[in-house]
């Protein structure tokens, strides 16, 4: 049995294929989550930046008139 210190690195590879179980499972899953976080949180952004810009928009354009 591998101690602890001598286990391969996982969050540290770099190596896109490697065969470590780890490094795939690990590889996979931050792909995954960090696809779907991003979507989330460009939808919510665009979602507060949307209603914030369009009110700042129809306020210029009432002051411009």
């Amino acid at each position: 049995m591998a101690r602890r210190d001598e286990e391969h690195p996982y969050r540290e590879c770099r190596e896109e294929d490697c065969p470590a179980f780890p490094c795939k499972v690990y590889k996979e899953g931050y792909r995954d989550g960090y696809q779907a976080g991003y979507m989330d949180g460009a939808l919510a952004g665009y979602a507060a930046g949307y209603s914030e810009g369009f009110a700042a928009g129809n306020a210029a354009a009432r002051a411009g008139a």
